[in-house]
C-alpha cells in the first residue's frame, strides 16, 4: 500500500503525557489498497517499524500492514513546518 499526503501523529495515555512520548501513527491518502478506494483518508495502528528501503520507506504497522512511503508524497504542512520530514522519519 502506498500512503500519499501522509504524517505521523501520535497517541497519548493522558492529557498530561508529553506528545513525544506517545505512540506513532499514520495518516494520509491510501493507494493500492482492496479494503479502501484509492484516495481515502486512514490512520493507521501504531508504528511498529520503519525499514529504509531505497527509494522510499516501509512503515510496519501493529496490525501487520505495510505502508510504502515516499519523499514525494509527504504532507505539505509537514514539510513546511518540519523541513526535511521524511529524512527525519524513524522509531527510537
Amino acid at each position: 500500500m502506498r500512503l500519499k499526503n501522509w504524517s505521523v501523529f501520535t497517541t497519548t495515555a493522558n492529557e498530561f503525557m508529553a506528545p513525544e512520548h506517545g505512540t506513532p501513527h499514520l495518516q494520509g491518502n491510501v493507494y493500492e489498497n482492496f479494503r479502501f478506494n484509492d484516495g481515502d483518508f486512514v490512520r493507521t495502528t501504531r508504528i511498529v517499524k520503519i525499514q529504509d528501503m531505497g527509494e522510499y520507506k516501509l512503515a510496519t504497522t501493529r496490525s501487520g500492514s505495510e505502508y510504502k512511503l515516499y519523499k514525494e508524497d509527504v504532507s505539505l504542512e509537514c514539510e513546511k513546518q518540519f523541513p526535511n520530514y521524511y529524512d527525519r522519519l524513524k522509531l527510537n
